[in-house]
């Protein structure tokens, strides 16, 4: 996309066409992005469509018919089998995402009567459905309820305020304080995740406290905690 608004800037005959398609991307993130303050991944849909045109491009050029055309075919050819792994790794760790495989593994711990806990969003861990399950935001819920089982977003966890209750509880779970040890940790790797400039978030660790995009929340560190002793 870079090289493809390079090419159509320094051209006269696409220069104009091309700064007016820039107007949208600026104007769009200048009245709506820069206003609410946040930008969810989707947000900026409208803004990969019309850079994807200067993409267009740059693969115009590179595969126009010239001089040493089968090299420049095949780094295309590259280029596409490598866009096609990053953008495809989303899609298998959707697909093979640690909270499918906590609820196999709940399945086959957890007797029927006993409770499972959670705290937090309830879309950053496993649905449990089928499972009873109570939510737990603070250590003083977490004694009264007792659960056979207490699940941890880990990743998510690293972003909340220590000195807040739900705080207090993740670093009572992480540090082992609360009555509860980790007997497990999942979080599936990717295959691929040697391929060079792979997103931080699909393949490494999540510590920072600053969340800059939802493919954080994708194939999380889910953390199991049981009763010390159990």
């Amino acid at each position: 996309m870079t090289s493809g608004l390079a090419i159509a800037l320094a051209r006269r005959e696409t220069r104009r066409v091309s700064v007016w398609l820039l107007v949208p991307i600026v104007s769009y993130y200048v009245s709506f992005i820069d206003v609410i303050f946040y930008n969810y991944d989707r947000f900026m849909l409208p803004v990969c469509l019309i850079l994807a045109i200067f993409g267009g491009l740059a693969l115009a050029e590179l595969t126009a018919p010239g001089e040493r055309r089968a090299w420049r075919l095949g780094l295309a050819g590259c280029a596409f089998a490598y866009t096609f792994l990053y953008a495809g790794a989303v899609d298998y760790l959707m697909i093979d995402d640690s909270r499918y495989h906590v609820e196999r593994w709940l399945r086959a711990n957890i007797g029927a009567a006993q409770i499972v806990g959670t705290s937090g969003d309830r879309e950053y861990v496993p649905t449990l459905s089928g499972f009873i399950h109570d939510d737990v935001p603070d250590l003083e819920t977490l004694k009264r309820v007792h659960p056979a089982y207490m699940l941890l977003n880990a990743d998510y966890g690293h972003a909340v305020p220590h000195d807040s209750d739900w705080g207090r509880l993740i670093a009572g779970l992480e540090h082992q304080t609360a009555g509860y040890t980790l007997v497990a940790r999942f979080r599936e790797p990717l295959p691929w995740a040697w391929l060079p400039r792979m997103h931080h978030d699909l393949t490494g660790p999540r510590r920072e406290r600053l969340v800059f995009t939802t493919v954080r929340n994708i194939n999380p560190t889910i953390e199991v905690f049981a009763p010390a002793g159990k």
